[in-house]
């Protein structure tokens, strides 16, 4: 089962459902899924659910192309979709694809077909990959790597004598 959730220029939420696993989306009456809207080719896009969950968007030659993250997708080329790609086409500014599978399913189909096995073993993804690192990051430090010998705490200990003296001396000599 494929639905097909389209939001129009005016703001207005329209659902489809079709109970195949390829759908054909376009204003001609020959559509699984017809959408009567300016940009809208008689057939603009082919969506397809894969037999391991993946969803495939291709552009059927539509004149005013189809968006997959702000960027066209190449004509008459079998795309992979997720849910958290923003699909545009046409004049609809936003669309989105659910399939019947639950999500964490639809998420791990999409993983296995970016994935490939090298002859190292090691998996590798066909994307480019941003590195996210937290931005406040506490070090963690094992019980063992804590250097608490006198020559390491002598710096420290000179520093909390001079901040005590400094107060005493504020008190008794500056006020």
């Amino acid at each position: 089962m494929i639905k097909l959730i389209v939001r129009t220029s005016d703001g207005e939420e329209q659902s489809y459902t079709v109970q195949k696993r390829t759908a054909i989306v376009g204003r001609g009456s020959s559509c699984d899924v017809i959408i009567v809207a300016e940009g809208v080719s008689r057939q603009h896009l082919k969506i397809e659910l894969a037999r391991n969950g993946a969803c495939y968007i291709t552009d059927l030659g539509s004149t005013n192309g189809v968006m997959l993250d702000s960027k066209r997708i190449t004509q008459n080329q079998p795309v992979l979709y997720a849910p958290f790609h923003a699909l545009s086409f046409g004049s609809v500014p936003w669309a989105s694809i659910e399939t019947n599978m639950p999500a964490d399913q639809s998420l791990a189909a999409y993983r296995n077909v970016l994935r490939k096995e090298d002859k190292s073993g090691e998996i590798q993804l066909d994307i480019p990959v941003e590195r996210v690192t937290p931005r406040y990051r506490t070090p963690v430090v094992r019980d063992d790597e804590i250097d608490t010998s006198p020559e390491r705490n002598i710096p420290w200990q000179l520093l909390g004598i001079i901040a005590v003296l400094g107060g005493i001396s504020y008190y008794f000599f500056l006020q």
